[in-house]
């Protein structure tokens, strides 16, 4: 294993520039989610297609709630300088992410649900967009997995893990949201 690589300690104005644009990256994000949330019930209106394969998504939100386990471990173990089990938890995370991906993709396909209908139209729109994140998501924890193997972070560099895995939460959050909407309500 390479020699850890030492870094300068971020100043709090660092720190809170990036936060803060991260923020301003999820808060326009979300809107758009807001949006095409809008658009199913203003197209769909408030009844759920029986077609929707409930226990597929499911199975999908049980995997992104899990992998958010391993990807607040690589937070805890990034702050403290612990690259190995830093890398080791986003792996977890990533394999996770990765399997519920495969889902996502799984129940596009294979949806019984008419795409030219309404409700259709709005589910593969939600669907297809939020699989677009899981995929940046993806690329995200597999860039820090590869940092922790090669020893990147420390006490004092670590924000590229917390940033991703809070962009990670985000992209967990909004399957949650997409759904209760398009599954249940």
């Amino acid at each position: 294993m390479p020699a850890p690589v030492t870094y300068e300690k971020l100043s709090a104005r660092q720190v809170r520039m990036y936060w803060g644009g991260l923020w301003l990256i999820l808060l326009s994000e979300a809107m758009i989610f807001v949006t095409v949330f809008a658009v199913r019930f203003l197209m769909a209106q408030a009844t759920v297609s029986p077609d929707v394969n409930r226990l597929l998504g499911g199975l999908i939100t049980l995997i992104f709630l899990l992998s958010l386990v391993p990807a607040r471990g690589a937070v805890r173990e990034a702050r403290q300088g612990r690259n190995e089990l830093a890398g080791r938890s986003l792996g977890i995370a990533n394999l996770l992410g990765m399997l519920a991906f495969a889902g996502v993709i799984i129940d596009f396909f294979t949806a019984k649900l008419d795409a030219a209908s309404r409700f259709g139209e709005s589910y593969f729109l939600a669907t297809g967009y939020h699989a677009l994140h899981i995929v940046v998501g993806i690329i995200v924890l597999s860039a820090l997995w590869s940092s922790a193997r090669r020893g990147r972070f420390s006490a004092n560099n670590h924000w590229t893990v917390e940033g991703g895995v809070m962009f990670w939460n985000f992209v967990v959050l909004m399957w949650v949201l997409l759904y209760v909407i398009y599954f249940w309500i």
